[in-house]
C-alpha cells in the first residue's frame, strides 16, 4: 500500500513497517512519539498489550530526544489480535533483542519521525487531508463505535 504510493523513494525504510506503523496508530490509539519509541521489551504478545515508558520529542535544538513518559502516563494499552496474527506487528520483534526499537529503518536504530512523515507520510495522503493525529480520532472513534471509551 504504502510503496505503490510513494514509489522507490520508501526503499530505504521497510514498506512493511509504514503499514504496520499506521495500522498500530489508528488501532492501537498511541501518539506518533510514544508509537515510535516502543522497543521490543516493551510488547506482550501473550497477554497482547504494550507497555508505555518512552517518548519521542524534540530538544531545544529540533533534534529528536527519548525521553521517559509522564509517570501517570505509563500505561499498558492493548493490540488487537489482528495485529499480532496474522503477524506484522510480532514480525517486526520477532528475533530482536529487547533493547531495539519496533519501528526502525532497514538500516538504524529508530525512525526519524520528521523524516518518516515527509518521506512516507506526506506522499501517500497527499490531497487526502489525513493527519497521523487524525488516526488518534481513529482509534477513538473505532473504540466508542464498539462500546469502549474512547
Amino acid at each position: 500500500m504504502w510503496k505503490q504510493k510513494t514509489g522507490r523513494k520508501t526503499d530505504k525504510l521497510n514498506p512493511s513497517m509504514s503499514d504496520t506503523l499506521v495500522r498500530f496508530l489508528a488501532y492501537v490509539g498511541l501518539r506518533i512519539g510514544k508509537t515510535a519509541a516502543l522497543k521490543v521489551s516493551n510488547m506482550d504478545f501473550e497477554k497482547l498489550r504494550v507497555n508505555i515508558l518512552r517518548i519521542w520529542t524534540e530538544d531545544d535544538k529540533s533534534k529528536p530526544a527519548l525521553g521517559s513518559a509522564k509517570t501517570w502516563e505509563h500505561k499498558r494499552v492493548a493490540i488487537p489480535l489482528f495485529l499480532v496474527v496474522p503477524p506484522p506487528l510480532k514480525r517486526l520483534c520477532s528475533g530482536q533483542p529487547p533493547k531495539v526499537f519496533v519501528f526502525r529503518p532497514k538500516r538504524g536504530e529508530h525512525i526519524n519521525i520528521k523524516n518518516w512523515y515527509n518521506r512516507i507520510w506526506v506522499k501517500a495522503v497527499a490531497g487526502s487531508g489525513l493527519t497521523i493525529h487524525s488516526l488518534h480520532h481513529t482509534f477513538a472513534s473505532l473504540s466508542i463505535a464498539t462500546g469502549g471509551g474512547g
